[in-house]
């Protein structure tokens, strides 16, 4: 059995990136990403947005996400989570859409501090 400073290490490691799980997956606390397969693979990164929001990304009149997240680069998946009006309370509903464009608020005038606009 690992001593308690072993599992503290290896814990710190996994939630840095530097250790993967046993399927390849590793996991990055500071941006919330989960970057899976091999040979660096695919990041995927999930936010939890409103039933109507949802509904507009799945029919496909959205086309884009503005977040908060760190993280989010052109190319990766992100999977979007359906939440109840609290906001909190997710309804297991999730859809998946690949990045295809990323602009920060540093590219975008009026958008503001921290904030990006994700295409998909």
């Amino acid at each position: 059995m690992d001593s308690r400073e072993d599992l503290i290490k290896g814990l710190s490691q996994a939630m840095n990136g530097s250790k993967e799980d046993e399927l390849g997956r590793q996991f990055f606390a500071d941006t919330n990403t989960l970057r899976t397969g091999a040979a660096g693979g695919n990041t995927e990164v999930s936010v939890l947005v409103s039933k109507e929001e949802f509904a507009g990304i799945a029919t496909g009149l959205v086309k884009y996400h503005i977040t908060d997240r760190r993280g989010i680069e052109e190319g990766n998946d992100i999977i979007f989570n359906e939440v109840e009006s609290d906001g909190f309370t997710q309804t297991g509903h999730k859809l998946t859409k690949r990045v295809i464009n990323v602009k920060s608020y540093l590219q975008v005038k009026g958008l503001k501090d921290g904030f990006s606009i994700v295409s998909f």
